[in-house]
């Protein structure tokens, strides 16, 4: 539910792929963070898979670039890839290195 109320949120402000953009590298943040904390395995799968799995949805990010490809928007495919995939994986990278300092 949290996904949906902040894509909704952003989408009625900025209608567009921003929405779930930002909710995969939230989610992105938020499990690198609970990986560099050394969570218990156990808590780890719930939280990190429970949780952040069931927030980020990379599916329909990339179902938005299929789209934007087929529609021949190339630029805009290649551009929100490139965007979520980078924003996402640096956000992982800065969670977990404050997690380690946790």
């Amino acid at each position: 539910m949290s996904r949906v109320a902040l894509d909704t949120t952003i989408r009625r402000r900025r209608p567009g792929p921003l929405g779930i953009a930002l909710v995969n590298v939230v989610g992105s943040l938020l499990l690198g963070l609970l990986a560099g904390a050394c969570l218990d395995p156990t808590l780890f799968l719930i939280a990190g898979v429970g949780l952040c799995g069931s927030f980020t949805t990379f599916s329909t990010a990339i179902l938005d670039v299929v789209s934007r490809w087929q529609r021949r928007a190339r630029i805009a495919a290649v551009a929100l890839l490139l965007l979520t995939l980078g924003c996402s994986l640096l956000a992982c990278a800065a969670g977990y290195a404050i997690g380690l300092r946790l």
